[in-house]
């Protein structure tokens, strides 16, 4: 009876090593599959969200206004707190109307944001960054007061994993250009540029 050979030490390691390769390769794209499913997720969001506020203003013929109260020192940016108006940790700065619960009852966040929003303090909430968020902006602005309190405008913006032509450009991103090419001025930019804060955010909607 013949006997069956046996594999060598160099099959072997050449078979791992195809094995891992096909797995990293698997990762990579599994990777990939999901960053552009939360992209199209938070770009669907925004687009829900664009929806609300515009019912919001069709009603009160204004948009909320940005809420200038500060965490240690840094403004708040995320939508999910500016848009807010249900009980919070962090209660509002501003007498203000907001989204919930009149408009609707949770607003969508965004997929990797852990925040809980009813009860973190507001130190907590204007983290460095406030990365993994999505941002809310009001205008007009002036350089020395801000945000109008009754906004005519008003901006929703994301961080894209994997932008693409639809990601906006710098010199229209409040948080990079001066104020000259977009419609809320540098009062955004004055204000985060020295903190970094929203400066990763590449997808903008306006109404």
């Amino acid at each position: 009876m013949t006997g069956k050979r046996a594999f060598t030490l160099v099959e072997l390691l050449v078979v791992i090593v195809i094995i891992g390769i096909l797995v990293s390769i698997s990762v990579v794209s599994w990777s990939a599959i999901a960053s552009r499913g939360r992209d199209s997720t938070r770009k669907s969001d925004l687009a829900r969200i664009k929806q609300i506020l515009n019912q919001y203003h069709s009603d009160l013929r204004t948009y909320p206004a940005f809420d200038l109260k500060e965490g240690d020192g840094r403004i708040i940016l995320s939508a999910n707190w500016q848009l807010n108006g249900g009980t919070l940790a962090c209660s509002h700065g501003q007498i203000n109307s907001r989204l919930t619960p009149f408009y609707v009852a949770d607003l969508p966040s965004d997929p990797r944001d852990i925040v809980d929003y009813t009860a973190t303090p507001c130190n907590q909430i204007a983290t460095p960054n406030q990365t993994n968020r999505y941002i809310y902006i009001s205008g007009p602005t002036t350089s020395n007061d801000g945000p109008a309190k009754s906004p005519t405008d008003f901006g929703l913006l994301a961080t894209l994993e994997r932008p693409g032509a639809d990601a906006v450009e710098n010199q229209f991103n409040p948080f990079h250009n001066d104020g000259t090419a977009t419609r809320f001025g540098p009062w955004y930019r004055a204000r985060t540029e020295d903190q970094g804060i929203g400066v990763n955010a590449n997808y903008l909607i306006t109404n």
